[in-house]
């Protein structure tokens, strides 16, 4: 297959074609594909199918030497719920190098730890350690991914922390907060996310964090 038939047929799998144990041994085959595209849709794809083969490809190809993979093999570990998936992304979080892939391990690690773990005091306890980490507190991602599990941990007033985020010079970082928000908009908040949220579109000269603003709008 060419690069573009494999990209194909990993978009398909949950769109178009319901994922067989087939599709499984086709899709661990192409994670090790030499391009680092393709083997960036095998993370999307392994979020379909539920068992320890795709698990542990996850795992592999968030070892991978393209940050993208990673970020995309981190972002898919989130849905799966075990104790050895959390362990291996607090090791991540402290050997990753990109900000980026970084703020996915957290991101997914605190999904998992919510899901699987009921010891709300040592959670937050680990995302405050993780803060003092001069990595970790020296890049506005990996912050922002930490105030986002604090959030979900019940510490609500640190809103008004991720909403300081939107006026950050770089549009990723605003961007970013947007899809917090997408994520966190419940009946409580979504008064005081919109009032931030119109007071950037005053000022907000990026098209693709307008756009963005605008469809959040739309949904909510």
């Amino acid at each position: 297959m060419s690069v573009d038939e494999k990209v194909d047929f990993l978009m398909s799998l949950g769109e178009t074609v319901t994922p067989t144990s087939e599709h499984l041994k086709e899709v661990v085959k192409l994670s090790s594909d030499k391009d680092a595209f393709v083997r960036c849709q095998t993370a999307v794809a392994l979020v379909y199918f539920d068992c320890d083969i795709a698990q542990q490809t996850l795992i592999r190809l968030a070892c991978d030497e393209d940050s993208l993979v990673r970020t995309e093999a981190y972002d898919s570990l989130a849905l799966f719920e075990d104790e050895e998936v959390l362990r291996f992304l607090e090791n991540a979080i402290e050997k990753e190098k990109d900000e980026i892939a970084c703020s996915y391990a957290i991101m997914s690690w605190t999904d998992i730890a919510i899901a699987i773990e009921d010891k709300e005091p040592l959670k937050a306890g680990y995302i405050f350690e993780l803060e003092k980490n001069r990595k970790i507190s020296e890049s506005r991602h990996c912050m922002l991914s930490c105030y986002r599990a604090r959030y979900y941990l019940g510490e609500k007033g640190i809103i008004n922390d991720i909403i300081e985020y939107l006026k950050h010079e770089d549009y990723h970082v605003r961007s970013s907060v947007i899809a917090v928000f997408e994520e966190i908009v419940d009946d409580d908040n979504i008064k005081t996310i919109k009032t931030a949220l119109n007071e950037l579109l005053g000022q907000e000269t990026t098209r693709a964090v307008r756009s963005r603003v605008e469809k959040f709008f739309d949904n909510y």
